[in-house]
């Protein structure tokens, strides 16, 4: 297991059903890592976009990351395994929480966030979802409450008291990171 950050709360995530983390072995589901922008549209049905019509990620640069931003009402859920680990969230599958698919251009996907807002119970949420893989030390006074490794996929559990949002970052280990 790799050391992800000297102020990261850092846990390998046992969890009861071996099933879970093979869900995020490349990605969330179907959503996998190094999918090109056309892959991932044909499942998420968002609106044939092409790369140049993207915005740019600028806390990545001098890396070029676009980006897409999905409501999370809209997400497809189809693969029934996917629906399953993020029933934790359902409070919070409203038009107002999102997804954002993060590409490179030669690395294809590379990040999932899933961004959870009000007026749904967002923190308590997020710590559902940590619980439910067995993910721990959780620490829901601190604006980053988790980070663990599920194989070559690194999850990281953010909260914002101030506004009460969380979130869920879902990257490849080698993944470009914002600065």
């Amino acid at each position: 297991m790799a050391l992800l950050g000297a102020n990261a709360a850092l846990a390998q995530a046992p969890s009861p059903d071996p099933a879970k983390p093979e869900v995020f072995s490349r990605g969330i589901g179907s959503n996998q890592f190094g999918m090109t922008l056309d892959q991932i549209d044909a499942i998420q049905h968002y609106q044939k976009v092409r790369w140049t019509n993207l915005p740019i990620a600028r806390e990545y640069l001098p890396v070029e990351v676009h980006y897409f931003v999905q409501p999370l009402a809209s997400f497809d859920c189809s693969a029934a395994s996917t629906c399953e680990l993020f029933s934790v969230f359902r409070p919070c599958w409203t038009k107002q929480s999102f997804v954002v698919f993060f590409f490179t251009q030669d690395e294809g996907l590379f990040r999932i966030s899933i961004r959870l807002s009000p007026p749904c119970p967002s923190s308590e949420c997020l710590q559902n979802f940590a619980s439910s893989f067995g993910i721990a030390p959780f620490d829901g006074r601190s604006p980053n409450a988790f980070k663990t490794a599920l194989g070559r996929t690194v999850l990281e559990g953010h909260i914002d008291t101030s506004y009460n949002w969380a979130t869920l970052e879902v990257y490849s280990e080698n993944s470009p990171l914002p600065r």
